[in-house]
């Protein structure tokens, strides 16, 4: 509440409707206190008075009119008849709230000798202002009350049909559609027509609230059960229904509370809505009739024709009111948006410095100066610079506990890029790489401070307009982003992506040229079948050719510096291999210039020509590649080193063992031989056709014929690339997948209620409205143990503390985390129970390699205290080598290798084995000798085939059992590899294959 005050008083639109909305409600509550008369109080002698009161000599006072055609209800004015007006004046007797006997009204005539219209009166001679503020009773309650009962329903029948599918979601959004296929006043008016026409007011009073909220749940109802039915797919929901919670709970406290700013809003746009529904019933005699009385009642008997509004023009006063209202609370709701949707935030800071005469491009006096290039020459642009910066800073104003703050993102930092270059820019989270990149393209939000120099082909970059940026903006500048799935129009083909693109640079382009160079680009980047695939749609491709596409379209209009801001993150090992190799070869192709972002600095080593270390918005060291790996200055850029695990170091090595040993790792720590979880010939397939059909259509083995066991006190590590059924084998373990086949026991007092599970992405797995004490000791509240408030609360404190963790910390929300603290609280509520197996589901992935380090430490450092077992998940083939006690590989579904660490790192014997290590980032620090696939794979004739940027021949999902699902892709396969599954023989004691050869 109190962050919300501080929000609204920035606001002054959703202020001045929030006073008037109180405003209202409180005249509602306080009608007989408010209004100077009763509703039905009539002055038959002055029909149609004008309004009296007014202001003489700085005095309230009623004036005295008098008729002066009855025919037409002319009144004119009596000089110098005043009386005076107060406020806190006795009058007409009423009961407050039916119970409270009063006689003082708000504002009256002192004296009570001639009756105050403030507004004028009606036909009987009633004062218009008193009805308005009865009228507010009726027409606000109906309102508040039909928005209640219809979100009520809404909530309820959404929710549930979200939830639960199937039948149930069917037969609710049935009935909704019965409720929506009829236009909504139809519907009123049949339903309103069925009753009796003889019901008191007090009756017709509910019933048009009832029909109204009947009439208005559907609608919202079906939002939510749409945003339900995603949400209900988040990590925090599935590690609730793991856990036990019930499904009540889960949909009530977990579920709706994250779509509470769509029902705030929901419910400030519905008030007014229905408001105007009862009016227009009233309206049409069908509402509130007297001696009961609305706004709708007032509009209908006071503007029954045109003449009354224009003789009596006070008469439109109700409609004033209603506008009034209804505005005040779309202003007030388009506050709550705001403050709930951060992207819909207004540029405040911007009419600020309009005020204070401030200029964008302003020098900040907080930028610090960047010392790593004060001490380093090379900083300073040479004559061939294609992009020079210099002292750039870049600052975003926030709020903090409603006092301005800033956030120095970029600290004044200074680089320059010659042309044909690959510059690498490394850093964890928030070093403000992208930033600093970002702002190249003038793509920063609008209320960023930028300072300092962006010249680009000695155009000063901080001076263009938006239209001018139009020029360079993929014209001149590509840019491609981390998530590619992300970066597309779903509801655009690729023909009509690329047309659209290639005609911004050249209006006069056919959709026949537009084509032809659509596919002249997508096979320069090496996709596949590129004539028949440009009416694909984006779903309809895998994440590394779109990828290649965001690449081809970054081409399309000749851009002569590409900026790649972690093009790789979220790809496989394999596929991050082509697109690094595709770079390079546009570079050499077509002297093509690249900034290339990444918080592997192994990787940017490996592409890159020169690279600079970020830090907390500064530029802590630059240089060669090769210096900068081997030998850093920094403390910075060595803590990134040694964060990033090597080829050839394991958990169990000595601690005076150093990478550069070049020694390959060996396990040592004694394991137990008696396995907690086995699983035999598991199967699970998805249906890849819906409908009513869906049974007898196609179908993919997500997981086919797997067999494998997990020891006590060991790390059993599955890795392989997206899709090959590393994460749906951990589901299948834990029971949130039904098994198509197979067997998963649980042995030496193991089972699935002490199996837990920690998923990929921290701020997913986290209920972002919960502290962290609930949910932590949610995990206890549905566990069969019987554990008082007390222990919870000790259980939660010694928990935080063995993940490294502070008591203090329970009392906040994990938006106040980090990824890593994020991380480490999901670990602390996975171990609440004292589980037997642990799965670790790409639980590092996300993270920066040196929080990355410090997870696989706290999780190593679990497992020796506890004697945990840990089925780990990871396409890392480093960190699988690093944290694993045993690998298998998994491709398709399939095992197709299982080894010791140590022996899958320098004896991998399968061919997929081989293109994983292969395709690895190779650090100048891995002492891993090349292989035949470093020169090129042999083919079955004898052939050797050069390494290829291509796309893999297949990437689809099988549909069928028969073959090795690796053959398409495999330089050694036969055709009795397509023709037949291979079966699983044992090369050494710890050492299994899946191949024929």
């Amino acid at each position: 509440m109190k962050r919300f005050l501080q929000y609204i008083k920035r606001r002054p639109l959703a202020i001045i409707s929030a006073l008037v909305i109180l405003f209202l409600y409180l005249m509602m509550i306080f009608a007989e206190f408010n209004a100077p008369y009763s509703a039905t109080t009539s002055f038959s002698d002055k029909t149609y008075h004008p309004a009296n009161l007014k202001i003489v000599h700085g005095k309230l006072v009623a004036q005295e009119a008098r008729v002066i055609n009855k025919a037409t209800w002319k009144y004119a004015f009596v000089k110098d008849y005043y009386h005076p007006v107060g406020f806190f004046v006795r009058g007409e007797s009423y009961k407050l709230f039916g119970l409270i006997p009063g006689n003082i009204h708000f504002m009256g005539v002192k004296d009570g000798a001639y009756p105050l219209f403030i507004f004028g009166a009606d036909n009987l001679g009633r004062d218009l202002c008193s009805r308005i503020v009865y009228g507010s009773r009726i027409s606000l309650t109906i309102g508040f009350v039909a928005t209640f009962i219809s979100l009520v329903l809404a909530i309820l029948l959404g929710g549930l049909a979200g939830y639960y599918g199937g039948a149930t979601d069917w037969a609710i959004m049935r009935v909704s559609e019965f409720f929506m296929l009829i236009p909504g006043l139809y519907l009123i008016l049949f339903l309103r027509s069925l009753l009796s026409t003889n019901m008191d007011s007090g009756q017709s009073y509910m019933v048009i609230t009832l029909i109204l909220s009947l009439v208005g749940w559907p609608g919202t109802a079906r939002t939510i059960r749409g945003l339900v039915h995603s949400i209900k797919r988040e990590d925090f929901v599935l590690n609730a229904q793991l856990e036990g919670v019930p499904s009540v709970v889960i949909i009530f406290g977990h579920i709706i509370p994250q779509i509470s700013s769509l029902l705030i809003v929901s419910i400030a746009l519905s008030i007014p809505g229905f408001i105007m529904s009862e009016t227009t019933l009233s309206y049409l005699g069908l509402g509130i009739s007297d001696p009961a009385v609305s706004w709708g009642s007032l509009i209908n008997r006071d503007i029954s024709t045109l003449s009354n509004l224009k003789n009596y023009p006070w008469l439109l006063t109700p409609v004033w009111y209603l506008l009034v209202v209804t505005l005040a609370f779309n202003f007030f709701a388009d506050g709550l948006r705001d403050f709930f949707d951060p992207y819909h935030k207004l540029p405040s800071s911007k009419l600020k410095d309009w005020f204070t005469g401030k200029k964008r491009g302003a020098k900040n006096a907080s930028s610090e100066p960047n010392s790593a290039c004060e001490q380093n020459a090379a900083c300073e642009p040479t004559a061939g610079a294609l992009l020079a910066i210099k002292e750039l800073a870049v600052d975003f104003p926030i709020f903090v506990n409603g006092k301005p703050d800033v956030i120095h993102a970029v600290r004044g930092i200074s680089y320059f890029i010659r042309k044909g270059e690959i510059l690498g820019i490394v850093g964890e989270s928030g070093s403000g790489k992208s930033v600093s990149t970002t702002a190249i393209l003038g793509l920063l939000p609008q209320d960023a401070k930028i300072s300092g120099s962006i010249i680009f082909e000695g155009q000063e970059m901080t001076e263009l307009s938006q239209k001018e940026f139009r020029n360079y903006r993929g014209k001149k500048i590509g840019i491609v982003y981390q998530e590619p799935s992300r970066a597309f129009d779903p509801l655009q083909n690729l023909e009509s992506v690329f047309y659209e693109t290639l005609k911004n640079s050249d209006p006069d382009i056919s959709k026949e040229e537009a084509r032809n160079r659509a596919v002249s680009l997508l096979k320069e980047v090496g996709l596949n079948n590129a004539q028949e695939r440009l009416s694909n749609f984006p779903h309809q491709f895998s994440g590394g050719q779109l990828q290649r596409i965001c690449i081809a379209l970054s081409l399309a209009q000749n851009c002569e510096l590409l900026i790649a801001d972690e093009p790789t993150t979220a790809l496989d090992v394999t596929i991050q291999k082509q697109i690094v190799s595709l770079l390079s070869e546009l570079k050499e192709k077509r002297n093509l210039t690249v900034i290339f972002i990444s918080h592997d600095i192994d990787l940017v080593a490996e592409i890159s020509d020169r690279i600079l270390v970020m830090q907390n918005g500064l530029i802590v060291e630059q240089g060669l590649s090769s210096q900068i790996v081997n030998d850093p200055h920094e403390d910075y850029t060595k803590r990134l080193i040694a964060a990033s695990p090597v080829f050839g170091q394991h958990y169990d090595d000595g601690a005076d063992n150093q990478a550069a040993d070049n020694q390959a790792a060996t396990t040592t720590t004694p394991l137990s031989s008696a396995p907690v979880a086995r699983v035999q010939n598991l199967q699970k397939r998805f249906n890849m056709e819906g409908g009513f059909f869906a049974k007898y259509g196609k179908f993919v083995y997500a997981v086919n014929d797997l067999s494998f066991e997990i020891r006590r006190n060991e790390t059993y590590s599955l890795v392989g690339e997206s899709g090959c059924g590393k994460t749906t084998t951990a589901r299948l373990l834990v029971g949130m997948y039904k098994k198509d086949g197979g067997r998963v026991e649980f042995l030496d007092g193991a089972s699935a209620d002490n199996t837990k599970y920690i998923f990929q992405d921290p701020a997913r797995s986290l209920n972002p409205r919960m502290t962290v004490e609930k949910i932590l000791t949610e995990a206890l509240k549905y566990s069969k143990q019987k554990i008082s408030r007390k222990e919870m609360h000790e259980m939660c404190v010694q928990i935080m503390q063995e993940v490294g963790l502070s008591s203090s910390d329970l009392e906040r929300r994990p938006s106040d985390f980090s990824g890593g603290q994020r991380q480490r609280i999901s670990i602390a509520r996975s171990l609440l129970l004292k589980p037997e197996l642990l799965i670790c589901d790409e639980v590092v992935s996300a993270l920066d390699v040196s929080i990355q380090a410090q997870i696989l430490k706290l999780l190593l450092d679990i497992r020796d205290k506890r004697g945990l077992s840990m089925l780990f998940i990871t396409h890392d083939l480093k960190v699988a080598c690093f944290f694993s006690d045993r690998i298998g590989v998994m491709y398709k579904g399939v095992l197709m290798e299982e080894a010791s660490a140590s022996d899958m790192y320098k004896e991998c014997a399968h061919p997929y084995s081989q293109l994983l290590f292969e395709s690895a980032p190779k650090s100048l620090r891995d002492d891993r000798g090349t292989t035949s696939l470093d020169r090129g794979t042999t083919s079955p004739d004898g052939a050797t085939k050069e390494p290829t940027t291509k796309e893999p021949a297949t990437t689809s999902p099988d549909t069928t059992r028969l073959g090795c699902p690796f053959a398409p892709r495999c330089p050694k396969a036969t055709q009795k590899c397509f023709d037949e599954l291979p079966p699983i023989t044992q090369i050494s004691e710890s050492h299994k294959i899946r191949c024929w050869n």
